[in-house]
This record gives C-alpha cells, sequence and structure tokens, in this order.
C-alpha cells in the first residue's frame, strides 16, 4: 500500500462563541463573529454562527480536495 503524504495543513480556531473571532493560521479568514439582533444580540459587522455553516458547506461543494476524495473517504463538516 502506497503510503499518503501529507502536503498542506490548515488550522482555524474560534473564540468567545457567538460574539468572539475566528482566524485561519494563515490569516485568509480572520472574522469576528456577532449574534444577530433578531436574536436578541447586538448586530453589527461580522459573521453569525449560521452564515459561518452555510459557507463551510458551501466551500465543500466546490473545494478540489473535497471533490477529489468525495466518496472515497468520510468526511463530517462541524463548526462549534
Amino acid at each position: 500500500m502506497e503510503k499518503i503524504v501529507k502536503l498542506y495543513t490548515a488550522t482555524a480556531s474560534a473564540t468567545g462563541g457567538r460574539n468572539g473571532h475566528v482566524k485561519s493560521s494563515d490569516a485568509v479568514l480572520d472574522l469576528d463573529v456577532r449574534t444577530p439582533r433578531e436574536l436578541g444580540g447586538g448586530g453589527g459587522w461580522g459573521v453569525t454562527p449560521e452564515q459561518a455553516k452555510s459557507l463551510t458547506e458551501k466551500a465543500h461543494q466546490v473545494c478540489p480536495y473535497s471533490n477529489a476524495t468525495r466518496n472515497n473517504i468520510e468526511v463530517e463538516l462541524v463548526n462549534v
């Protein structure tokens, strides 16, 4: 069996929950997270957890790595 070589690793961290911040290791993703006014939050600029989940799902559909491995490996998208 051929050994799989890891070519790239990226990480992202989130702090503060619904009123926090999200940043990727390469800083391509660097966003504030805000609770929408409709849910009792202050609103303002930033993404909501629901928007982040939607972005994750859409990115998974167009990501070349996701497309290359689709139906070959089990993938679970988790937004925490």
